[in-house]
């Protein structure tokens, strides 16, 4: 509570200064860099006008928001492809076409330039925010980014899921990321080429949760940046039900359309023993 007070205090002090800067720095869209008026953005930053916005293709969800782990309604046929491990997966757009050439911008900058661009940044922070505004029956105890092996950390110099899950926090102000909580003890081939067995196999039993207290009877939001067959996000959230909590929910900028869509069967991950 004191938390959320002194954001909305910090907020309140800022009004003032948000006309001079755009005044001064009018917001343009990211794409197009034509202005855009801040009202319509309800007080946020914009990152896209009203034409690129289009341009990007929206992930739908149809799950019951009304429904959580405590009375559970089946999932839609989006998210269905997630089960049984996690409980739903909220996502902004459909990793494809503009989006697809956003998340790679912001996965993969030019070497040296890491950090050093920030138009990728503010639009994977829109969209991550798109995300955690979609309907939720509960608020998460805990939100936890998908880790990085320290050898592909090293590689890439950051971890865009972790990235994410700062900002997933600064939404969520009763939520907070923790960043150690879950490590991936085995480093693992690239997946890009893999098909989805192949994937689920090269995941299987990659993550170790570190404090099984921390998790203990916890609702955790997951996050990660992109899912595409959902193999890494349901072997990170076997991992920690297996630790203890109660239920995991997945929070990603994008997904590839209908995820496991048309499975007459689900495969858990979760180890045993």
């Amino acid at each position: 509570m004191q938390r959320l007070r002194k954001t909305r205090v910090r907020a309140l002090l800022r009004k003032p200064f948000i006309g001079w800067s755009d005044l001064l720095a009018p917001p343009a869209c990211a794409r197009c860099s034509i202005a855009i008026p801040r009202s319509a953005t309800y007080n946020r930053l914009p990152v896209f006008c009203s034409r690129c916005r289009a341009r990007l293709s929206w992930s739908v969800c149809h799950c019951d928001p009304s429904a959580s782990c405590d009375e559970p309604a089946l999932p839609c046929e989006a998210c269905a492809g997630f089960a049984p491990e996690i409980f739903r997966c909220r996502c902004a757009v459909t990793y494809q076409g503009e989006a697809l050439r956003w998340i790679r911008r912001f996965k993969y900058p030019p070497f040296g330039l890491t950090g050093l661009d920030p138009t990728p940044l503010s639009v994977m922070v829109s969209l991550i925010h798109e995300a955690v505004r979609k309907p939720s029956a509960r608020h998460p105890d805990l939100i936890v980014p998908i880790p990085l092996h320290q050898t592909r950390l090293r590689e890439r110099g950051f971890n865009p899921g972790a990235l994410l899950a700062r900002h997933a926090a600064r939404e969520l102000l009763s939520s907070p990321a923790s960043y150690r909580l879950l490590v991936r003890h085995r480093a693992t081939p690239s997946q890009t080429r893999l098909d989805r067995d192949s994937r689920l196999k090269n995941v299987a039993g990659a993550f170790t949760c570190l404090e099984r207290q921390a998790v203990s009877g916890k609702r955790i939001l997951l996050v990660d940046d992109v899912v595409t067959t959902g193999a890494t996000l349901r072997s990170a959230a076997g991992c920690l039900l297996d630790a203890g909590a109660k239920s995991v929910e997945a929070l990603c900028v994008a997904r590839a359309s209908l995820v496991g869509a048309g499975e007459k069967k689900k495969t858990s991950l979760r180890t045993t023993g």
